[in-house]
């Protein structure tokens, strides 16, 4: 179970870091725009990732 849960907080953590890559690159000159633009949870994951619903919630959201 906890290859499991590092496996998945691992795979959340990529998530978000390349959303917020792409992010940066989308917002890059209109600061503004990327203001208002929410940041991606670990609950965004979990309706697209079933499987993300298998381990603890606190260990992804501390991801």
């Amino acid at each position: 179970m906890v290859r499991k849960t590092f496996g998945c907080v691992r795979f959340v953590y990529n998530q978000m870091l390349a959303e917020r890559m792409n992010s940066y690159e989308t917002f890059q000159k209109d600061k503004e725009g990327s203001k208002r633009r929410e940041n991606p949870t670990p609950a965004k994951y979990k309706k697209e990732f079933e499987w993300l619903k298998e381990v603890d919630s606190l260990a992804l959201a501390n991801a």
